[in-house]
């Protein structure tokens, strides 16, 4: 069972309540009398620690019935392809072996799912909500380089980690958080290396905190590898086991794992001897100041925080935000960390060994140890207009702009392309239904309906 630095995320912030083991298995908060389920993957107990936890599971099931469903229609597609004539026996080989590999991704989803209740049949009523959710699919190489691909690269990573560590302080710490754990090789193997007491790992994927905690736990998995520029005919789809190597521990009753926002981690403040964030701080969708408060929260004064990755802030055409390594390294000092040791070296980043594509990434690493607590403002703005929403008075009149007006347009006609949307028309059909509607050209119509239908992922 996990310890007792588990605290309710959907409290209001500064009032969080420590949460107490349920009937039944799982946790509740005193507080607010919100009830938090665990399952069981494989032998690991997943703790379901996401804000609103009814609305969060409802999300993640609808999530999971995309990405099924997804799949399904990939298999059909196949299946049609391989049925047309024209093609060579190296062609129908290659699909059959993507045929196979879409068939495992499905078994192996569900199978790993099923424990987490994501795989039922879909709510009449959905509760409605927001949720800060990825999709399930992302990441989709890192299992295979964790805990499938016989490289170098895991171990490399997590030296990289040690050397700072141990450049930068002498009391090596008994337990660590991981902040945005993936599936898992990263944590455990600093487990492993430190002999830590106690290993916390922390991710909003259940797919990817699911495989570690099979894995962890010594339970291997299957999943098909669809590398991104496959060396031959026989990588085009690999259908690999993740498992731990023949001499590696199962860990899983050393460490806990924990689904959550790293931006709300349910942990009291101050309880987490040392936090590490592989690969995360560039990547979560908010204002960096705020993620480093978040961070610091977790730590006691004198706590280390550990970070390892390339720090890639520039996403699409947000340039003001592509920030520089000393532009963090500031934010990180004005937010109550003093950084200790910094190195930088270059690294492997998903090679796989089935694939022509090779990417290697300057990987910055450090350790900082939280001197105080941050201010409350760093002097960076929020997202554009969050800051005069914040400081609007609620009976003030909101004005109305050019902007706006597109903004309304745009959703309106979405919404309805996507309320029309019932599982057996076709986007042409959606598109003569707009047409009819708006009096557009009827191919504007579909382009517009496929446009919609993309940003949605269906």
């Amino acid at each position: 069972m996990i310890d007792s630095r588990l605290h309710c995320p959907g409290c209001p912030a500064g009032a969080a309540t420590a949460l107490q083991p349920a009937k039944g298995g799982g946790h509740y908060c005193p507080g607010c009398d919100e009830h938090y389920p665990t399952f069981k993957v494989g032998n690991a107990a997943l703790h379901w620690c996401y804000p609103h936890p009814q609305h969060s599971q409802q999300r993640w099931l609808f999530e999971t019935r995309r990405t099924l469903d997804e799949l399904a229609r990939q298999q059909r597609e196949l299946k049609h392809r391989n049925g047309c004539g024209g093609l060579t026996a190296l062609n129908r080989i290659r699909l059959a072996r993507a045929m196979r590999g879409t068939q495992v991704q499905r078994d192996t989803l569900t199978e790993l799912l099923a424990p987490l209740g994501l795989t039922g049949s879909l709510p009449e009523s959905p509760v409605v909500g927001s949720m800060r959710l990825p999709q399930l699919q992302s990441y989709r190489a890192n299992p295979f380089r964790d805990w499938g691909w016989d490289t170098p690269e895991t171990e490399q990573m997590c030296d990289a980690v040690l050397e700072v560590l141990r450049a930068a302080t002498n009391e090596l710490p008994q337990r660590l958080l991981t902040l945005g754990a993936g599936a898992g090789r990263l944590s455990y193997d600093l487990h492993h290396a430190l002999g830590l007491t106690r290993s916390t790992l922390l991710d909003l994927n259940p797919k990817l905190l699911g495989i570690a905690g099979r894995v962890i736990s010594g339970q291997p998995l299957t999943l098909a590898e669809f590398p991104v520029a496959p060396v031959n005919l026989e990588s085009a789809c690999v259908v690999r086991e993740l498992k731990l190597a023949e001499r590696q521990p199962a860990l899983h009753e050393e460490m806990d794992f924990v689904l959550g926002d790293a931006l709300e981690a349910p942990f009291a403040d101050g309880s987490c001897e040392a936090v590490l964030t592989p690969w995360l701080i560039d990547i979560v969708p908010t204002p960096l100041p705020r993620l480093l408060g978040s961070i610091n929260r977790l730590l006691p004064i004198g706590g280390l925080w550990l970070n390892t990755g390339s720090l890639a802030f520039g996403h699409g055409d947000a340039l003001a935000d592509d920030l520089s390594f000393e532009e963090v390294a500031t934010l990180i000092e004005q937010s109550g960390f003093r950084l200790l040791e910094v190195r930088r070296r270059t690294l492997p980043y998903l090679q796989s060994p089935a694939s022509a594509h090779r990417r290697s990434e300057l990987v910055t690493t450090f350790c900082a140890v939280k001197k105080r607590a941050p201010p409350e403002q760093l002097g960076m703005s929020e997202e554009p207009g969050a800051a005069a929403a914040q400081h609007r008075a609620p009976d003030a009149v909101v004005s109305r702009a050019p902007r706006q007006e597109a903004l309304a347009a745009h959703h309106l006609l979405r919404a309805q392309v996507l309320a029309a949307v019932d599982g057996n028309r076709t986007a042409e059909q959606l598109a003569v239904l707009l047409s009819n509607r708006y009096q557009l050209d009827p191919v504007n119509a579909l382009s517009t309906v496929n446009e919609i239908l993309r940003e949605a992922d269906l």
